[in-house]
């Protein structure tokens, strides 16, 4: 049951392969092979470096600017927020948040959040969790979760502008969102000095950034995985299986049954499963799902009595 995240956690994978069929695709083929020479991956990380701090010197200029200890300048905090109990108090409601989200009970852990934001505002760690939900947990929301994720991370950007986990998110958050250009000025401002060696960033400013689910590529990038995974696992005798999920009925699935079906490999159709289950008149959603679109426990349990 892989691919699924295929096209939103594509930055260390072979996405670049795919991008088109012209003279660079032959030249990633050739990146990709050179690759394996530790030599050559020194001269391209020294190449990418150099190439990305003169891009940044010439097209960026940040929004913040430096004091001379080399740190970012943040917003003077009143007195009034920095009291103990008051930061003691904004934690606790964190602290629950990120149980309540553990636990898939995404609407009270969004609720925990905005309280601790309440209380203390000047918590990036606090904006950068709420923009987290967003992004990965409100499939209900559509467009909007991203919207709202911006918003926050660039809350928790202005507060604490060396919160280089809330520019990558930010980054995740523009280019589902659509919004490539503004993506990429965030894996640019990731790539500065401080964080030359930052991986999430050096990759798509190599290559550039495929369209949001692009099923074209991320199609050619599951087969593509799916080979080597069968190729590994069947020289070391290895039995696989390969799955569909459930209330997923899009080029994921296909591409997992055709692998299955090429290779000879057991398939389990969990997605047929459930399109009856959802077919019955008494038919419930939150009887099988979470708030963010996964099974539930009883969920789980409908897989594990269609594997067996």
């Amino acid at each position: 049951m892989v691919g699924c995240n295929n096209d939103t956690d594509f930055v260390e994978s072979n996405y670049f392969l795919f991008l088109d069929k012209s003279m660079k695709t032959y030249l990633r083929h050739l990146d990709a092979l050179l690759s394996h020479l530790r030599s050559y991956k020194l001269f391209r990380t020294c190449l990418i470096n150099l190439r990305n701090k003169i891009r940044i010197k010439r097209k960026f200029e940040p929004t913040f600017s430096k004091v001379d200890n080399g740190l970012f300048k943040t917003e003077r905090r009143p007195e009034t927020v920095n009291a103990p109990e008051r930061i003691e108090e904004a934690k606790k409601h964190l602290e629950l948040a990120r149980q309540y989200e553990y636990r898939r009970d995404i609407s009270l852990a969004i609720a925990e959040c905005k309280k601790s934001i309440e209380i203390n505002p000047y918590d990036d760690g606090a904006y950068a969790f709420l923009g987290l939900i967003y992004v990965h947990r409100c499939p209900d929301l559509g467009g909007e979760a991203y919207s709202l994720a911006i918003g926050v991370f660039k809350k928790a950007i202005e507060i604490n502008p060396l919160n280089y986990q809330a520019h990558e998110n930010l980054f995740n958050a523009y280019y589902r969102a659509g919004k490539k250009e503004l993506a990429m000025k965030e894996l640019e401002i990731m790539q500065n000095d401080s964080n030359s060696n930052n991986q999430t960033a050096s990759r798509p400013l190599t290559y550039g950034l495929p369209d949001y689910k692009d099923s074209g590529i991320f199609n050619k990038m599951l087969s593509y995985d799916l080979e080597n995974i069968i190729a590994m696992t069947g020289a070391r005798r290895i039995e696989l299986i390969l799955q569909s999920y459930p209330n997923l009925n899009n080029w994921v699935n296909e591409v997992l049954k055709q692998a299955a079906r090429v290779n000879q490999l057991l398939f389990i159709d969990n997605a047929a499963v459930f399109k009856e289950i959802e077919s019955a008149k008494e038919y419930n959603k939150n009887d099988f799902y979470a708030e963010d679109g996964h099974c539930n426990a009883n969920g789980y349990r409908v897989i594990a009595q269609n594997v067996c």
